[in-house]
């Protein structure tokens, strides 16, 4: 990269010499965006474990003493949510806590090692849910969190699930129970 950089620095150099101001100007611009693409992924690169650490559940699809706690670099941490929301359950995640964290990886290592016992899945520990509540999980923010909390619901709101209940419950459908035909 930086072979490249020096050749575009001694083109903009020759056309500064020519007295080509416009493509030098050209060039400028065209270099300090390269630059500026560079910055960015030196910035990104240094900061690795910046990120935000979240607390959902699916009280329709996993019951509603179960959470997961995961982390996502991305900017929209909301993108995370609604990608495993789309990812073969019957209703979408609610969003408990979404926490920033500079060292998200690490926020989230104390919350599953805080839990560890209390894992829905003992075999496969990728997968992140807890038979937890989200008030438990904010006292352990409290105790282990430096960070900043972004957004905090106790209750889920569930409502596709809840209006899905009491549908059933007002058909006499027992969710889980086939119906004699």
């Amino acid at each position: 990269m930086s072979k490249q950089l020096a050749h575009h620095e001694s083109a903009l150099a020759r056309l500064r010499a020519l007295g080509d101001h416009a493509g030098a100007a050209e060039l400028e611009a065209k270099l300090e965006a390269v630059d500026a693409g560079l910055r960015g992924i030196r910035d990104r690169q240094a900061n690795t474990r910046v990120g935000h650490v979240y607390v959902i559940s699916n009280p329709g699809a996993f019951g509603e003493s179960v959470v997961k706690i995961g982390v996502t670099r991305r900017l929209d941490p909301l993108e995370r949510v609604r990608e495993l929301s789309s990812a073969s359950v019957p209703f979408g995640f609610d969003v408990h806590a979404l926490i920033f964290s500079q060292d998200a990886y690490a926020l989230e290592a104390a919350l599953h090692a805080e839990f560890t016992a209390r894992r829905v899945n003992l075999v496969n520990m990728r997968r992140e849910f807890f038979f937890v509540s989200p008030a438990e999980v904010r006292e352990v923010l409290r105790r282990v969190g430096r960070d900043h909390i972004v957004q905090w619901t106790e209750t889920a709101e569930a409502i596709e699930w809840r209006q899905s209940r009491a549908e059933q419950d007002m058909a006499g459908v027992i969710p889980g129970r086939t119906v004699n035909a």
